[in-house]
């Protein structure tokens, strides 16, 4: 538990595997019937999971990783299950299905607090209609869902691909566009010409994350990004600071330093702002 939210943390000791004490206190209650933090996938589920693909199309060498880290990576669940996931959520800050937590507790999980994430989920759009979301990014494996905390809607995309997250997006946008959603639409913008001379400036490594980094290079009088197991993606200039994408729905800005030096990015994406610094 973050210090931000709670005065004080309760540790005590199931004397349970980890995996089995997550099904019955948290995916069981609330009807995730086809989830497991089971590490490795036992033998008689191996049918069911999908074949992870590196973003050329190959799949992962030796198949789905097992990671130690159970809680942040060992998650296997299915499109329904997460909208189990989400709609409970839902319900539960309503005070109309409280499975796992308290609607007070609900209410706490989802005040935004640093970078917009509150506690375990990523919270976006306007204050008067937030959204809760959360991505997945194991090696082969891209997904996201987002549900709105008022009305009930909300959507979950799983693909078995490095590259799938361009998918999702995609997929994010007719939603949105379909059901009238206020987040999610792609932007409309007019590209313009940049002097090369500025644009070799933000040359460079990005780390956007923790052993996720975004590399920035110039091809052609155009940068070109390429973060971490994923292709590479061409940026279009809407201002000598500001560029985007085509392929996805974004935005990255370049800023200075007092000295004038390029010195970090930050990627603008679905109402979040992640701060990635130069190495």
């Amino acid at each position: 538990p973050r210090s931000t939210l709670f005065p004080y943390t309760t540790l005590f000791r199931s004397h349970e595997p980890f995996a089995k004490l997550l099904h019955d206190s948290v995916l069981a209650p609330i009807g995730m019937k086809h989830s497991t933090y089971e590490q490795p996938l036992p033998q008689a589920l191996q049918s069911l999971a999908a074949t992870p693909f590196r973003g050329d199309g190959k799949p992962v060498d030796g198949g789905a990783h097992t990671y130690p880290e159970q809680a942040a990576a060992g998650l296997w669940t299915t499109p329904t299950d997460l909208a189990h996931y989400a709609i409970e959520v839902e319900q539960s800050l309503q005070g109309a299905a409280n499975h796992v937590l308290s609607a007070e507790m609900t209410a706490e999980m989802l005040k935004p607090e640093i970078g917009h994430w509150g506690l375990g989920l990523e919270i976006g759009g306007a204050d008067t209609n937030p959204y809760f979301s959360h991505g997945g990014a194991n090696e082969g494996f891209r997904n996201i869902f987002v549900a709105y905390e008022k009305g009930g809607e909300g959507a979950a995309v799983m693909t078995s691909g490095d590259a799938g997250g361009l998918l999702g997006d995609e997929i994010l946008h007719s939603i949105a566009a379909e059901y009238g959603w206020p987040d999610y639409h792609p932007a409309i913008r007019t590209a313009i010409q940049v002097n090369p001379k500025i644009l070799d400036q933000y040359a460079g490594t990005y780390e956007l994350q923790k052993g996720f980094d975004l590399v920035v290079t110039v091809q052609d009088g155009k940068l070109i990004t390429q973060a971490t197991g994923q292709g590479k993606v061409p940026l279009y200039a809407e201002s000598e600071t500001k560029f985007f994408p085509t392929v996805i729905s974004a935005e990255i800005e370049f800023f200075k330093d007092g000295q004038g030096k390029v010195s970090f990015l930050v990627l603008h994406q679905n109402g979040h702002d992640m701060k990635a610094p130069k190495k």
